[in-house]
């Protein structure tokens, strides 16, 4: 009787611990890999310590001696570049974080080369052309590799008003929500003197 008292007893207390460690050390480890994976993107890495660039190859499409957008000629497979945009080859790059590369980059195509690496360091959105049709990347988990949405009118835009120039940026909103390591470095760096 006590033998099986005493079984009772460890497997009890085998059980709690088991639900202890389920219940705190497993979601502790999950957050410490997304913010490995945060940090090696913000680094311009790909989890394998190679840098982004070395993770693509692309080659520039120009109209009139002028540069409008590169195509992705080869991708490493699983690389940062396809596991975070989704990227695929012959995809055409035209746009980063909005603005066109003929813009950001003039005639410089290694500039425009550094422009869509540093967008997956700062986790910014890229405008491809993929079989004729507009798509921005990367796309939320769950959608459809499809046209990208309309522009916002005027109408369903938020009013804003910019800062006075010279005057500090506003302090973030207060949210329920945790910040990302690359928010709370993007926040410092706004912070500091230039």
């Amino acid at each position: 009787m006590r033998g099986a008292f005493g079984l009772v007893s460890l497997l009890v207390a085998v059980g709690i611990m088991l639900y202890l460690f389920a219940k705190y050390d497993i979601p502790i480890a999950r957050e410490g890999q997304k913010t490995t994976e945060q940090v090696q993107q913000i680094s311009g890495r790909g989890p394998d310590g190679v840098p982004v660039s070395q993770s693509i190859v692309l080659e520039p499409q120009e109209r009139s001696g002028k540069l409008v957008s590169v195509v992705v000629t080869s991708l490493t497979p699983g690389g940062p570049m396809e596991k975070y945009y989704g990227l695929r080859p012959n995809d055409q790059i035209t746009q980063v974080n909005g603005i066109g590369l003929d813009i950001l980059a003039g005639t410089d195509v290694q500039q425009a080369k550094n422009f869509v690496a540093e967008a997956y360091q700062r986790s910014q959105p890229l405008l491809v052309v993929r079989d004729g049709q507009q798509i921005t990347l990367p796309q939320p988990a769950g959608t459809p590799m499809s046209a990208s949405p309309p522009a916002p009118s005027a109408a369903n835009t938020p009013n804003t008003a910019a800062p006075a120039p010279g005057s500090p940026p506003a302090a973030p909103k207060p949210t329920n929500k945790p910040r990302s390591i690359r928010e709370q470095v993007e926040d410092i760096s706004k912070s500091m003197p230039q």
